[in-house]
């Protein structure tokens, strides 16, 4: 909310449109979107699995930046680039170890929402892609010379009510901890 207010003040002080300019609404949209996306997942992923697995997952969000600037803008991906990527995600799986590879047991003395650890890590991935999204757009945006003022604002108008919806669906369904 604070943030969300200091950006309303800060882009009337300097005239800058609340909407941004015309032709750069979608991307602008798109960033939001995508940023709201990947902390919702990621929230989930944490509801769901061990934090610090849910958050190994969602720090690969580079591989997905990777791809898709290879994608998008035509980027080169060096050798160095690719065995990166097949590195970093042969140890998501290592660290991960998803029961359909390693049969792994769940322990039943876990919180109730640990039991539900593939959908945490389908969350998980569902950040780290949105992370990796999230900077692309990003990266569009600033091609596009445009405030970062604007970024933030819209991240937060789409942010707040999101988890504030979010957090009233969780806490009048006895979810919250």
């Amino acid at each position: 909310l604070f943030q969300f207010i200091i950006m309303i003040i800060f882009m009337k002080w300097n005239g800058i449109s609340l909407l941004g300019p015309g032709n750069s609404r979608f991307v602008l949209a798109a960033q939001a979107f995508t940023a709201v996306l990947s902390q919702v997942c990621s929230y989930f992923a944490i509801l769901f699995m061990d934090p610090s697995d849910s958050k190994t997952i969602a720090h690969t969000s580079i591989i997905i930046t990777a791809i898709f600037s290879r994608i998008i803008f035509k980027e080169k991906l060096s050798i160095i680039h690719i065995v990166s990527i097949i590195m970093a995600s042969i140890g998501v799986v290592y660290i991960t170890q998803p029961s359909f590879i390693f049969n792994k047991a769940i322990d039943s003395n876990l919180n109730s929402f640990k039991n539900y650890e593939n959908i945490g890590i389908i969350f998980a991935f569902g950040a780290a892609i949105g992370f990796g999204m999230s900077r692309i757009a990003v990266r569009s945006v600033s091609m596009r010379n445009i405030h970062y003022s604007l970024m933030i604002f819209q991240s937060s108008a789409l942010g707040l009510p999101t988890m504030f919806l979010i957090s009233l669906f969780l806490m009048l369904n006895g979810m919250s901890n």
